[in-house]
């Protein structure tokens, strides 16, 4: 059986990534434990893609059927509801399971147990965080230029968590756990329970019905696109925090040993890793 290029996508953005830009040496245990909750947040990005998919399928066959069978209508199985529902309780749960890694990165720093209200309880913690940083670097820092220089670096950090957690809520993440919460506490069906054909020039076109205002077809496809590179860049991001000051994530590209060695084996995965690590100008 061949192994997907879906699930070498998500061990490129989610194993290999991490792997990438965390030190392992220095601080084995915790690289453990990181790695073990990868491993947690990649079997929740395979359930999400296996719910997608199985909509996908049976849609397919469905709307394949009545055309062959020439049907003006066709119903909604009730199974797509199911595999939409399990879509979109699979997405809040990975998130839940990616925000735990701050409980290892940042223990009792972020106190965020899930990906409660969207994010912006994190955000306010991040600004929180923010003003603690001056404290904390000028113990280890006793050069001006340099605890100036340390600051701005982690600032900018902070700065662009902040805006993937804004921008990444505007775009889809907001939505997808406002459908989630709407169907989990109230309720939930497809808006119309039936397809509709119909032919002009030759070709059929298909009404699809919606869910909560939404064509579920589209939306799980940008939803599992979206959510699985928001988990890459939202490790990433927390990962270049924890590292000292000098360190920041950088483009990744063939300049990084291990990734060169990667590519040239043409390793599928690699091809998904946004980022490797790199050094900033230091005073």
């Amino acid at each position: 059986m061949d192994y997907p290029e879906e699930f070498s996508e998500i061990d490129g953005r989610i194993y290999l990534q991490t792997l990438l830009i965390l030190p392992q040496g220095n601080n084995q245990d915790l690289s453990n434990v990181v790695s073990i909750l990868v491993f947690h947040v990649q079997y929740k990005l395979r359930s999400m893609l296996y719910h997608k998919d199985r909509f996908l399928e049976i849609e397919d066959h469905v709307i394949k059927t009545a055309i062959e069978e020439d049907k003006d209508k066709a119903s909604v199985p009730d199974e797509l509801f199911f595999e939409f529902e399990a879509f979109l309780f699979q997405t809040k749960s990975v998130l839940d399971i990616t925000i735990k890694i701050l409980e290892h990165l940042f223990p009792k720093t972020f106190k965020v147990g899930t990906f409660s209200d969207k994010g912006s309880k994190l955000i306010k913690n991040l600004e929180e965080y923010r003003k603690k940083i001056p404290k904390q670097l000028v113990n280890v820092i006793d050069q001006k230029e340099r605890l100036q220089l340390a600051i701005k670096y982690r600032n900018e950090t902070i700065d662009n968590l902040i805006e993937l957690l804004q921008n990444d809520k505007t775009i889809w993440l907001g939505k997808a756990i406002d459908s989630r919460d709407t169907i989990s506490h109230f309720r939930g069906s497809f808006n119309l329970r039936e397809y509709a054909f119909e032919e002009k020039n030759g070709e059929t076109s298909v009404l699809l019905p919606k869910i909560l205002d939404v064509y579920p077809h589209h939306f799980l496809k940008n939803t599992y696109c979206n959510c699985i590179e928001f988990i890459q860049d939202f490790i990433c991001l927390f990962i270049e925090l924890w590292l000292p000051p000098l360190f920041a994530i950088t483009k990744a590209d063939k300049s990084n040993p291990t990734l060169k060695i990667w590519l040239d084996q043409d390793l599928v995965a690699a091809k998904y890793i946004k980022f490797t690590l790199g050094m900033r100008e230091w005073a």
